[in-house]
């Protein structure tokens, strides 16, 4: 081999081997504090102790717990909470696998933002988010600082898992686990999902004006089988939008919040909510849901609802009474009626109080290319 190849050859490796400690200077690792494991962090985390839940970052702190009849969201005024991702969040934390640990110095912990929520001498962004899970009498489970979702020095990427240290520890780890749905706000911890109405549970929807009671347009059928058709207001004489009707029909099959409004026993009131959609079902139970007035995208709109239970009528008859129907309605007003619901716009406009907006509208007729003046070419 010639001299200058192997010189060249010499400052090649000697390039990627300064490459490669600069990477791992600025990954936190190190030869004689890191070692790769196979390991679960927390193995022997008992699950089915957990009884409080606490997300606490610089600036915010959620707790939910757990209750006899469900869990709840204390920030909330005992919301309930969504409980299948409590359950996810638990599950994911006993199975999460160590990919490697080294022991992070106060400069890495800084960098890596995993110091202390409550560290008075730490930045906001220096600090981490911290998790801890109790028991039932307040003894702590477990107590871990999850980061800020790293990225890649180089690359800009986010970092494929999450680096995080119990408390009281300088032992970084870096785990397989990302985590992305923990969060501080206690508005992400919420059970979204009011209720599910199928459409063809339907038998009539009405909207109608609070301030009066007026009927804007009210549609309706005899038999699930049949199509809703326009019975009252403006609409009973118009070409009927399909679409926009299935929009209408569909808005309970995926009632979904994004937050909720400490309870009040006030009144409904025409001015906060200036129009009400009842949607009658078949088995006698009607969900009333007023209307705030709309706000700005993206701004939430508001609206309160209550859930009644009236007798069917069969034929001319009435129908047999179903008390299990009638408990069911009676227990989802009394869980639903106080609260004030926050809800998207997209939601929001499912709610269609313009009835113009459920009419086919007429194109104006234009001229076809044949009426207009044959135009000459200019010389």
């Amino acid at each position: 081999m010639k001299m200058r190849t192997l010189v060249i050859l010499l400052l090649v490796l000697g390039l990627l081997a300064g490459a490669s400690a600069l990477l791992l200077f600025h990954s936190g690792w190190s030869p004689q504090t890191a070692k790769v494991q196979e390991d679960r962090l927390l193995e022997e985390l008992p699950v089915n102790e957990v009884a409080f839940l606490t997300v606490a970052s610089s600036h915010n702190t959620t707790t939910v717990a757990k209750k006899e009849d469900g869990w709840i969201v204390k920030e909330r005024s005992s919301y309930p909470a969504d409980f299948g991702k409590i359950v996810n969040l638990v599950r994911a934390l006993k199975e999460t696998t160590i990919g490697r640990q080294f022991t992070g110095s106060d400069e890495t912990l800084r960098r890596l933002a995993l110091k202390d929520p409550d560290d008075p001498a730490a930045a906001d962004t220096e600090k981490g988010l911290l998790l801890i899970l109790k028991d039932q009498k307040q003894k702590i489970l477990v107590s871990i600082l999850l980061d800020r979702q790293q990225k890649d020095h180089y690359t800009g990427q986010e970092v494929p898992g999450r680096y995080v240290r119990l408390s009281n520890d300088s032992t970084v780890y870096l785990i397989d686990e990302r985590f992305i749905t923990v969060s501080e706000d206690p508005k992400t911890w919420l059970d979204s999902f009011l209720f599910k109405v199928h459409p063809e549970e339907i038998k009539s929807i009405s909207c109608i004006s609070t301030s009066d009671d007026t009927i804007l347009y009210r549609f309706a059928r005899s038999e699930k089988e049949e199509k809703l058709q326009a019975v009252a207001g403006t609409l009973a004489s118009k070409p009927i939008n399909q679409l926009s009707l299935n929009k209408l029909t569909t808005s309970l099959q995926s009632m979904k919040i994004v937050d909720v409004v400490q309870p009040t026993t006030d009144s409904v009131t025409a001015v906060q909510f200036p129009y009400r959609f009842d949607y009658e079902l078949f088995n006698g139970t009607t969900y009333r849901i007023y209307l705030g007035k709309e706000n700005p995208i993206p701004e939430p709109c508001e609206l309160r609802l209550t859930v009644e239970y009236n007798r069917p009528q069969s034929g001319k008859e009435l129908a047999p009474a179903s008390d299990e129907t009638a408990i069911e309605a009676k227990k989802l007003n009394e869980r639903m009626s106080h609260w004030l619901y926050l809800v998207s716009s997209s939601q929001y406009r499912t709610f269609m109080t313009d009835p113009d907006q459920l009419v086919i509208m007429r194109q104006t007729n234009r001229p076809s290319d044949k009426s207009l003046p044959l135009q000459m070419p200019t010389q």
